[in-house]
């Protein structure tokens, strides 16, 4: 299958969420102070109030944060290749962005975050089985972050089937992967 983007979406520190992205059929970005931030009028805007809500901290960091929060609800598409990891499985797993950015009230918060886009996951691809050159790009520290056609294309060369899809909202149901269950 051909991907218009592919994005890496980071599962917390240490990759804590993958589980529970995985399980419930969605990535998730904190920030949860800025609130909906499909509401921004543009970047400015959106820069204006992280700062009022997070501070003045470096130039380079906050640019960064901005940027991964304005890519996660207007740049990600349907459609789209979303990618997380699984560190304790050592695993990637890969599906489709289903096109419904929200941002939820702390009831249907996904552990303490509060911006979700619900994902399809198709595939998985065991980190083992990649180039040094591919994990290495693929082990970026930003949370958020676009991948090159020569990535994509290794981690979809290299892609089994996730062996049951999940629906965005099917809750507690389990996502059965190849040698492992969730």
């Amino acid at each position: 299958m051909q991907y218009k983007n592919a994005w890496m979406v980071r599962a917390s520190k240490g990759g804590r969420l993958a589980e529970l992205f995985a399980s419930r059929g969605c990535v998730a970005l904190g920030w949860n102070c800025l609130g909906n931030l499909a509401g921004y009028a543009d970047v400015a805007a959106l820069h204006g109030a992280y700062v009022s809500a997070y501070g003045d901290e470096k130039p380079a960091k906050v640019s960064n944060a901005v940027s991964m929060l304005h890519r996660f609800a207007r740049q990600i598409s349907a459609g789209d290749l979303v990618i997380t990891y699984m560190p304790e499985r050592r695993l990637y797993l890969l599906g489709e962005d289903l096109g419904r950015y929200r941002h939820v009230a702390e009831a249907e918060w996904l552990d303490r975050y509060a911006n979700i886009r619900p994902v399809s996951w198709l595939s998985v691809v065991a980190r083992d089985d990649l180039s040094k050159a591919v994990q290495n790009s693929l082990g970026a520290t930003l949370t958020l972050f676009s991948l090159k056609n020569e990535v994509v294309s290794e981690l979809l060369m290299n892609a089994q089937p996730v062996g049951s899809a999940l629906s965005p909202d099917a809750g507690g149901a389990q996502l059965s992967l190849p040698g492992c269950q969730i």
